[in-house]
C-alpha cells in the first residue's frame, strides 16, 4: 500500500509542477501574410515577450519542481527497496 501511495504522490506533484511550468510560459505569436497577388512574402510580427515572472511565481515553480524531484526519488527508492525485499524473500 505504501508503494502505491508514494507513486501517487510523485505523479501528483509532477503534474502540479508541469502545470505551474506551463502557466508561467505563456507566449503569443502571430504572423501576417501578404495577399496572394503580391509576391510570396511572409511578414512575421515580433513575438511579444512574456511579462517578467514575479519572485513569488519563481519560488512556487522552484518548490514544485523540487517536490516533484524528491517525490520521484522517494518512489524509486521505495520500489528498489521492495524489489530487494522480494529478491531476499525468494531465496
Amino acid at each position: 500500500m505504501m508503494n502505491k501511495t508514494m507513486i501517487l504522490v510523485a505523479v501528483s506533484l509532477a503534474s502540479v509542477a508541469a502545470a505551474a511550468g506551463l502557466m508561467s510560459q505563456v507566449r503569443v505569436a502571430s504572423a501576417a501574410v501578404v495577399p496572394v497577388s503580391a509576391p510570396a512574402v511572409v511578414q512575421i510580427e515580433p513575438v511579444a515577450e512574456a511579462p517578467p515572472m514575479s519572485r513569488r511565481e519563481r519560488m512556487v515553480r522552484i518548490v514544485a519542481e523540487q517536490a516533484a524531484i524528491t517525490a520521484e526519488a522517494t518512489a524509486r527508492a521505495a520500489l528498489a527497496r521492495k524489489a530487494a525485499e522480494r529478491d531476499t524473500a525468494s531465496r
